[in-house]
């Protein structure tokens, strides 16, 4: 029996960054400019974030850029803590955001030079979500708007000066959208909305669900030039556009609603909705593709189970979709184990079929039948007519024969930290490799292992078992020294418990 492990303590390190001047000119916008997320307008180039560590321990943020089959990848180092969002903004640049809740994108050329930026007026205040418009012409937010033309130094200036200000008249959430050439800003909506919207692919028209962090979204299409609002009887929060701009993939039937992502519940299944036939004649058709979600609570023994879809996208055909799947559940003791897994199914809901056995925080088509994904921080590519037709079976939750280690991973207020890479170490001098995986949003993790040195005469197989935290931007404040354990399959009589 192994003993657990305490809590790695992690402190976020000092990283400066150089942030842009306040009052520079709104980027000219390119009026042949199409905006795509991973895999370039031309199909032929990737791009994507990473956070990597380099031998001394320093951070690097960089945006990787290269050939879309994966070839030729280097990196373009930005100097920023983090990188929250990249996208193409034609084939020859890239506009990126460095942090969750910026009000205004970067631009960068494939060389690694600034190439002017994609400010918004600025009394616009995306504090929820953002996203610029297929077209490169718009950005949709969600949030505040306030009448002020004065520009600041700094986001935080900005905020300062507007409590300092209270009179200043403002409109208080709902869905904006920005004209980047006329410096124009029109409210669609001034119902709250905590998710990410969704343009369609010709950018007339945006879909997202009303409220944040709630159980029911009910559904809204918004004509972009009438302002005219489409209120189908449909609850459920916006994904992608079909190609043809005929349909959209949803996160819909919400269970109970919890564990949100960017205001996405995780316990929804994946539906289609036909916006053509709705437009059309006012007939609502909502297909449901994916498995129903989950959300049981169970009081006695205390415990917690969760799944469900999001995040899907389509295949240039309009003929397959991919999305995410994550399963979680906390047991008795509030210790929590996640599994994240890719799937394809057809838009009528026929053929689903499980094609990555782990998550993706980037996906795309590179074409009809080549899935391309970000996961942290790693590319990959997945042929589904090969590759996706493998029968890849489940992930075990706990291997036979196997050691298993439980934790909790926090920073040094104590918070969780989701996303840390925890690796077991197991032998007797040198030790090897026995086992890794990742701390869940709550923190938690369990990772499997096995000895890293196997006596032939048997025994207890008494070694060491050292376990690490690593997450780029933090350091361990104690060493891991917590994490300083021995193995065996049972304690030898000479050993003393400490």
């Amino acid at each position: 029996m192994l003993a657990g492990i305490r809590s790695h303590l992690l402190t976020l390190a000092a990283v400066s960054v150089a942030m842009p001047a306040a009052n520079a000119a709104p980027a000219a916008v390119d009026s042949g400019t199409s905006v795509t997320t991973l895999i370039s307008p031309d199909g032929r180039q990737i791009a994507y974030g990473q956070i990597a560590v380099a031998a001394n321990g320093e951070q690097r943020v960089r945006i990787i850029v290269g050939e879309a089959d994966g070839s030729n990848r280097r990196p373009l180092p930005i100097e920023a803590e983090a990188v929250d969002e990249v996208q193409w903004y034609g084939n020859d640049r890239l506009a990126y955001v460095t942090r969750h809740g910026q009000d205004y994108y970067y631009l960068m050329d494939l060389d690694g030079q600034p190439a002017d930026e994609l400010r918004m007026p600025p009394g616009c205040d995306s504090f929820h979500q953002q996203c610029l418009a297929p077209n490169g012409k718009m950005i949709a937010f969600c949030g505040n708007h306030f009448e002020i033309d004065k520009r600041f130094d700094s986001d935080d200036e900005r905020r300062k000066f507007l409590e300092d200000h209270p009179d200043i008249k403002a409109e208080r959430g709902g869905l904006f959208v920005v004209d980047l050439e006329m410096q124009t800003v029109e409210r669609l909506l001034d119902e709250v909305v905590a998710n990410l919207p969704s343009w369609s692919p010709d950018s007339k028209y945006i879909a997202c669900g009303i409220g944040g962090y709630q159980k029911d979204y009910p559904l809204v299409v918004v004509e972009i030039e009438t302002g005219e609002v489409h209120r189908p009887d449909v609850k459920g929060v916006a994904s992608g556009w079909s190609p043809d701009g005929k349909c959209l993939a949803i996160t819909t039937d919400i269970v109970k609603g919890g564990s949100w992502r960017g205001g996405i519940p995780m316990d929804g299944a994946m539906g289609v909705f036909d916006v053509e036939k709705f437009l059309e004649d006012g007939e609502v058709s909502l297909e449901r593709v994916s498995e129903p979600g989950t959300n049981v609570r169970v009081e006695k023994p205390n415990s917690w189970s969760l799944s469900g879809s999001y995040g899907a996208v389509w295949s240039p055909d309009g003929k397959w979709l991919a999305y995410r799947r994550q399963e979680s559940s906390r047991n008795e003791e509030r210790e929590k184990t996640t599994h994240e897994e890719v799937w394809i199914v057809r838009p009528d809901g026929r053929e689903p079929r499980k094609v990555l056995v782990h998550g993706a925080d980037e996906l795309a088509w590179a074409d009809d039948r080549t899935l391309v994904w970000v996961h942290d921080g790693q590319f990959g590519r997945v042929d589904v007519e090969i590759d996706g037709a493998a029968a890849l079976g489940p992930t075990p939750a706990a291997p036979a024969n196997r050691f298993t280690i439980k934790g909790r991973v926090t920073d040094g207020q104590g918070r969780p930290l989701e996303g840390v890479e925890i690796r077991v170490a197991t032998g007797i001098g040198t030790l090897l490799g026995g086992g890794s995986g990742r701390s869940g949003v709550d923190g938690s993790y369990e990772v499997h292992f096995g000895p890293g040195v196997s006596f032939t005469e048997g025994g207890p197989q008494l070694q060491a078992a050292s376990v690490h935290a690593r997450k780029a931007g933090y350091y361990e404040q104690n060493l891991c020294r917590g994490g300083n354990l021995g193995m065996a399959y049972y304690r030898p009589k000479d050993v003393e418990e400490s």
